[in-house]
């Protein structure tokens, strides 16, 4: 066993930082980035000479297994419409991304296709949804489209209204 800074290592190579200084770096070959560097607060970064997190990368990371979060938030960039923050290894431009103050966007081949505003609208093929929920477009269904209170639908000139536990065209 090899200890810096102790008389009696415990493991392989055992380190004690004593100073106020980054514990253990290695630098490429061209000396030119921090490429692995484990920082006084115990924090390690790779490609990045001032880790702020317990792990914290620049670049693209690849994990063979799933990540899983005992505690905390999985923190991600915003991501754009074209390549969201959270997507796929084979198809990149589809996923989830923040394209607002606490929104939530979903994007399919690099189009925005749903919103979720901040105040809880939602949006499809729309990104500024007006109502709670707002469609542009064509849409089909089966079955029966309850409503509590009054209703126009349009989209065939036909306005229906319910109320009072009566429809009228």
């Amino acid at each position: 066993n090899v200890g810096i800074g102790f008389s009696s290592p415990t493991a392989n190579l055992h380190i004690l930082n004593t100073a106020s200084q980054n514990s253990f770096r290695v630098d490429d070959v061209a000396n030119d980035t921090s490429p692995f560097i484990i920082n006084l607060d115990g924090n390690v970064g790779i490609a990045n000479s001032a880790p702020s997190y317990t792990l914290d990368v620049i670049g693209t990371s690849r994990f063979s297994t799933n990540i899983t979060q005992a505690a905390g938030q999985l923190l991600l960039a915003d991501g754009t419409v074209s390549a969201p923050a959270y997507s796929f290894s084979a198809d990149t431009n589809t996923g989830l991304f923040r394209a607002g103050t606490d929104a939530l966007d979903f994007t399919t081949g690099g189009t925005e296709r749903l919103t979720i505003t901040a105040a809880g609208n939602v949006g499809v093929g729309t990104t500024v949804p007006g109502y709670l929920l707002t469609v542009a477009g064509r849409i089909s269904y089966s079955g029966i489209i309850g409503e509590s209170g009054d209703a126009t639908l349009s989209s065939t000139g036909t306005v229906l209204l319910h109320g009072n536990s009566s429809t009228w065209t």
